[in-house]
């Protein structure tokens, strides 16, 4: 079997999303041969470079192959980078009803370095955020501090009313046990809404 054989074998094991480097396929040959082969395969179409020696496979499907999803990317992205990495509070707050736009772009926060992974034409950006915007991944009192960040101060209380009623008394008491972590004037709406019967 020649290194590219190999390397193909490899890559039909991955789930959608995964992402591929020459670090992740040392097994098979030397690292600079690896990198000649996913090179020469993202050339072919056949894998897709999403940043500087990481790619992802193409989804297959009945009219041709297309990027995997955006946040499947990215969570294997933030997994392999060792970097937390969530959804601009944009989306959160369209989720919780607080707006009804809908974000165009994919867009991400982390504390870590800003970046781009390139999926097609629809490229995510990787912004730099505060960390207390970041905090909570993956938890709806995460997604709810986010959706406040990006609703901004003056409408604060307004939307800590309306996500305090959407979300369950277990998230709520999540973001109240983050308050150290919080600006204060997110510590300050989340009070207020609590004394919204």
């Amino acid at each position: 079997m020649t290194i590219m054989e190999k390397v193909r074998h490899a890559l039909k094991s991955k789930k959608e999303g995964s992402i591929v480097s020459a670090r992740s396929l040392e097994r098979i040959a030397s690292r600079g041969a690896i990198d000649q082969t996913l090179s020469r395969l993202a050339r072919a179409g056949e894998i897709i470079r999403i940043s500087r020696g990481m790619y992802v496979v193409p989804v297959r499907g009945k009219f041709g192959s297309y990027p995997p999803s955006p946040e499947k990317v990215v969570r294997a992205y933030s997994k392999a980078k060792r970097k937390r990495i969530v959804p601009h509070g944009a989306v959160a707050a369209n989720r919780l009803g607080l707006t009804t736009q809908q974000p165009i772009r994919q867009v991400y926060l982390t504390p870590g370095q800003p970046g781009r992974l390139e999926l097609g034409t629809n490229p995510v950006e990787v912004r730099h955020a505060p960390e207390w915007q970041t905090i909570l991944p993956n938890q709806p009192a995460g997604e709810a501090i986010r959706a406040m960040a990006y609703m901004g101060k003056e409408r604060g209380k307004e939307s800590a009313v309306k996500i305090r009623r959407v979300l369950g008394p277990a998230e709520w008491a999540k973001i109240k046990r983050a308050r150290s972590r919080l600006p204060e004037w997110v510590v300050k709406a989340v009070e207020e809404a609590e004394r919204v019967a």
